[in-house]
């Protein structure tokens, strides 16, 4: 267990490039846009540090595995706000990390680069205390999971992460429940979040002192479906936006067409199909109550980036 001692320690976020799809049916917390490819990237994009982030502790280090990754970029960006130590670790290292934020190369699929995020100086000597995993594009994503949480944990003394899955995910299920399990079987600190999309609420489970042991559903303010999205942006917009309905064997030929793994393209499709009818229909209240503030809308996203279509 991380005791008051650990005081000279780093956080570190790992994961990949595809960090699931969008669901047919969405609870929208926020979106973040992706400049670059001009399309949406649905999760927490806060631009000033929140009263959240002045009351974590400072003295901690994070690692982001898939670091380059929507999710682990916009925490990252939280860290940085907050002046808390963290790197990025991804398949292509620093080439694909934004500017001004620290990176090394990892593949969770060549255990030689393991090693990697442990070897890296950061300016106060600080060591790694808490993980952020994002899974690999791979058919047996917990098989490489498991295997580097075991390395962290007995070459590094590595004792809190936290695993972005799925809302469907179980403990002991079926891939990332896989992972779940195996947290729970080595005593770690950890936290499981289960979005529909992208949020803020891993922050916490990164830095709170107090370890959270638990999974959270994490869920938004509001069930909006693509074509409700798409009138909500052509009102903010001035200009008419469509949504294109595609069915799940269209959309997994798309996906594929850009590069995704057929076994994989064919998982996010059927999460479509899943959540169009009715698996994702819930509401709660776990972004308020693990980050002290509600969740944004989707207007009032859509106001806040705006230029970012124009």
């Amino acid at each position: 267990m991380r005791t008051p001692e650990r005081v000279a320690t780093a956080r570190v976020l790992w994961g990949s490039k595809g960090e699931q799809t969008m669901a047919r049916r969405l609870h929208m917390v926020s979106t973040a846009i992706d400049v670059n490819s001009r399309c949406s990237v649905w999760g927490i994009c806060w631009r000033e540090p929140c009263d959240a982030c002045a009351a974590v502790p400072q003295h901690y280090t994070l690692t982001f595995r898939g670091g380059t990754g929507k999710t682990s970029v916009r925490i990252a960006r939280l860290l940085q706000d907050a002046k808390i130590p963290f790197l990025l670790a991804s398949r292509r290292g620093e080439a694909a990390a934004p500017s001004g934020m620290p990176a090394v190369k990892f593949d969770w699929l060549d255990s030689s680069t393991f090693a990697t995020p442990f070897q890296y100086g950061f300016p106060g000597n600080e060591g790694v205390s808490a993980i952020y995993l994002v899974a690999p594009e791979a058919a047996d994503p917990a098989s490489p999971m498991n295997a580097f949480v075991d390395y962290a944990v007995k070459e590094h003394g590595v004792n809190r992460f936290v695993l972005m899955a799925g809302s469907s995910a179980k403990p002991g299920g079926r891939l990332l429940g896989q992972v779940w399990q195996h947290l729970i079987d080595i005593g770690v600190e950890y936290c499981v979040l289960r979005p529909t999309w992208f949020m803020a609420v891993a922050f916490r489970t990164l830095t709170d002192e107090e370890p959270h042991n638990t999974d959270y559903r994490v869920l938004g303010p509001e069930l909006l479906t693509y074509d409700e999205i798409a009138a909500k942006l052509s009102s903010c917009l001035g200009r008419e936006i469509t949504d294109v309905n595609l069915t799940d064997e269209h959309r997994a030929q798309r996906l594929m067409s850009v590069g995704v793994p057929e076994y994989f393209a064919k998982r996010l499709a059927s999460l479509e199909v899943s959540a169009a009818n009715g698996s994702e229909n819930r509401m709660n209240d776990v972004v308020e109550r693990v980050t002290g503030r509600p969740p944004q809308t989707f207007d009032e996203f859509a106001q806040q980036c705006k230029s970012a279509w124009e």
